[in-house]
């Protein structure tokens, strides 16, 4: 279900837009329901559409030759999609799907493109969109429970001598507390991640589901005092 949009209540890319800019684009603009796991660009495919979540999270994955999948990138209400047609290629190797169900906007690549053409201020934005995006990539998040896995992080960061800017710990909140405890006191980066808002049922249970341990981390942490 799409509908022709006039603006964009919850994309800040879209809301940092010059009235020019909006003026380019929103004819051109739908807005859509992202329901998970939507693709959004499947790898090596030509790209076609291009998206600006207003809520939910759409999660960009490169997929390795045996099959392994890494999730490289997050986008939200911040961003957009279509990373590579910004950068003036048809396609990309990584996967994109929707992660967390919600709304967005949409747009056809090709009426995009023109819009770029016509207006060096929206091509500006869009690019500075594109550095920030591959910022975040080249910040490696660690995102695991399993003691083993961190034991094994830390010695190769520590052979490596890699900056405490450049990565972090990423963890489920009431998952794994006494090493979540141990990489603070240790003095590495940790994230820890609460899932909430009206999806946030749906993201914990897929989370647990990627990996069936998980699930015993968190029972036995639920019922810890």
């Amino acid at each position: 279900m799409a509908a022709v949009a006039r603006f964009s209540p919850g994309n800040r890319l879209l809301q940092s837009l010059s009235s020019s800019d909006i003026e380019l684009l929103a004819p051109h603009l739908m807005t859509v329901v992202l329901r998970v796991p939507q693709d959004v660009e499947r790898p090596n495919k030509t790209i076609r559409d291009i998206y600006f979540p207003d809520t939910g999270v759409v999660s960009v994955v490169a997929i390795n030759a045996d099959g392994t999948q890494v999730e490289v990138g997050v986008i939200g209400s911040e961003g957009m999609s279509g990373i590579a047609v910004i950068l003036g290629n048809e396609q990309s190797p990584h996967a994109t799907y929707v992660q967390i169900a919600g709304r967005g906007m949409r747009i056809a690549v090709a009426d995009l493109r023109d819009a770029m053409r016509a207006s060096g201020s929206l091509r500006a934005l869009l690019l500075r969109y594109v550095q920030t995006f591959m910022v975040q990539t080249a910040h490696t998040a660690i995102a695991t429970h399993d003691p083993a896995i961190v034991a094994t992080a830390r010695a190769r960061i520590a052979a490596a001598g890699v900056p405490p800017e450049r990565y972090e710990f990423q963890m489920l909140y009431g998952i794994a507390l006494p090493l979540q405890r141990e990489i603070v006191a240790a003095g590495y980066p940790l994230r820890i991640a609460a899932p909430y808002g009206p999806t946030w049922f749906t993201y914990l249970m897929r989370r647990l589901a990627e990996r069936p341990a998980n699930l015993g981390f968190f029972l036995r942490n639920a019922f810890r005092r």
